[in-house]
């Protein structure tokens, strides 16, 4: 373990949440969990400020807007179940569109984390 690490450990970490509570809706009030991370690490470890600021990362998922049933729905998934989603309806001999709209009577839940399921259960079988 490295020192930072044991001196995070050994840290109360009730005294750090309430060094960074501030009301809600007040002026700093900070309500992302890596904000009060960076301010913890500049803080309690002494870095520089421009060190600890999380970099922005590219978003894996992948927009896409699509008709249902004659409604336009949003959905954001990874390339890798598209692909995947692409590759069933191809091999099931319909659009992508007509196997989406299959799966959206049958979900229980939201429509991105059943295509993703549904995915993953025909690559599963196989």
């Amino acid at each position: 373990m490295t020192a930072r690490a044991c001196a995070a450990s050994e840290m109360d970490s009730s005294k750090i949440d309430s060094r960074w509570a501030i009301a809600p809706n007040s002026p700093g009030h900070v309500t992302d969990v890596r904000t009060v991370a960076v301010k913890a690490a500049v803080e309690v470890f002494k870095i520089d400020p421009t060190m600890a600021k999380p970099k922005a990362q590219k978003s894996l998922l992948v927009h896409r807007s699509i008709k249902i049933s004659g409604r336009k729905s949003s959905l954001n998934m990874e390339a890798a179940f598209w692909n995947g989603l692409k590759e069933i309806a191809t091999a099931k001999g319909v659009s992508a569109t007509k196997l989406v709209s299959m799966i959206d009577q049958e979900r229980p839940h939201n429509l991105s984390s059943a295509i993703r399921l549904f995915v993953l259960d025909h690559y599963r079988r196989r």
